[in-house]
């Protein structure tokens, strides 16, 4: 595949805000951001949320370790990690990513070493299975509680252990006091998961009964022509919203967080890179359009967050995880996705939030620049000027 390096005529077309209208049509954009990689021409960003997954009650299952060298085969697909009393996998529970090009079954099951001396742990009753375990916020709110769906559908049924699968083989205890220690609590606290029922499939597993349900949506990225989304999604984020918001008193709203920046400048080794060499510019124009700068390392909850988040009505970031908080927004809100060509070209951040921003019916913008300082993909400088024409249309468009 040749670089994805914008042409020299199309440069006109950087530095400038695509509005919502401009991307209706997904193929019109990536035209004229430069001749798009094969990945951009199989994107399904608006197709329909048509999409319904299904669950399945799997009796006598047994889950094994995830072993990444045998369950990432050929096909790039994170899978066959739960087996009914046969030992037949049950496909549907399969991690679907899309850079690892979407979901299809397959004959390529991985080499368990399967013997009779194997040891399983049993687990009574009724269990839940809980996927992939992906503590990265972007991924855990994409692709980890969005299982949930199907536990919304039947809370009145009683489980006994909700689990997990994670990378690696690492201590459960400690995976305990890392995830409930920090804001991945206050997600699990919403689903009543709690150490007690949280388990990690790092040993041997059999189950009295599983409920295995289908991942609720695929964002189409890079390669993937089979990628879904699904509105079981949306009704697990603002589930969530509303009863982390519930779990904690607040003050009454607040006009001050209408408009929300979230900034990136306190991050600390931040991973990917992504920063903005001149953020603190930035913030200070934001500031003078009555925008409320959000530090999230200064957030001293995630319930706090979910307060602030309810009073906004218009969002704006870097490309990343952070603007993955838009999920959050009433339908109807404005999300502003700032992203360079340097920093797009290896990731699939442009494509990921505006298909989120279509399926919760936010009004999606992109502010698109080749601007860039260095050639690591980790920064990028924006230029002021067309930024803040950007920013005021971007506010007054209808």
């Amino acid at each position: 595949m040749a670089p994805y390096i914008p042409k020299t005529q199309y440069k006109d077309l950087f530095r400038r805000l695509y509005t919502h209208e401009d991307l209706a049509s997904f193929e019109t954009l990536t035209h004229h951001l430069s001749e798009p990689p094969d990945y951009y021409k199989h994107s399904l960003a608006f197709s329909p949320a048509n999409f319904t997954p299904t669950s399945i009650d799997v009796d006598g299952a047994y889950l094994f370790p995830f072993v990444a060298p045998q369950q990432v085969p050929q096909s790039r697909i994170i899978e066959h990690v739960v087996y009914d009393h046969e030992l037949n996998p049950v496909t549907i529970a399969n991690h679907i990513k899309a850079f690892y090009n979407g979901y299809e079954d397959h004959p390529d099951l991985p080499a368990y070493p399967f013997s009779k001396n194997t040891i399983l742990e049993h687990i009574p009753g009724t269990s839940y299975y809980m996927g992939l375990l992906l503590p990265h916020f972007g991924h855990f709110i994409l692709e980890v509680i969005t299982r949930l769906w199907c536990r919304l559908k039947d809370e009145e049924k009683k489980l006994s252990k909700f689990i997990f699968h994670i990378v690696g083989q690492r201590d459960e205890e400690g995976i305990k006091q890392n995830l409930f220690g920090g804001y991945w609590k206050a997600y699990f606290d919403a689903f009543g998961i709690t150490p007690d029922n949280f388990v990690v499939a790092n040993r041997p597993l059999h189950c009295d009964n599983l409920i295995v349900p289908q991942c609720a949506l695929s964002i189409g990225v890079y390669r993937a022509p089979d990628c879904f989304l699904s509105k079981d999604a949306v009704r697990v984020w603002r589930e969530t919203h509303r009863r982390i918001i519930d779990s904690t008193p607040h003050t009454d709203q607040n006009s001050a967080y209408e408009r929300i920046y979230i900034s990136r400048r306190k991050v600390e080794n931040p991973f990917q890179g992504r920063l903005l060499e001149n953020e603190e510019d930035i913030e200070q124009l934001l500031m003078k359009k009555g925008f409320h700068i959000l530090y999230p390392e200064d957030i001293k909850s995630e319930a706090e967050k979910h307060v602030i988040l309810s009073q906004c009505r218009t969002l704006t970031a870097l490309s990343g995880s952070g603007l993955m908080n838009s999920v959050f927004l009433p339908k109807g809100s404005k999300v502003l996705q700032i992203i360079s060509d340097q920093i797009n070209r290896g990731l699939p951040g442009l494509e990921q939030q505006i298909s989120i921003d279509t399926l919760c019916e936010h009004h999606s913008y992109v502010y698109y620049q080749d601007d860039y300082v260095s050639d690591t993909k980790k920064s990028a400088r924006i230029d002021l000027r067309p930024f803040e024409s950007a920013i005021d249309s971007f506010l007054y468009d209808k």
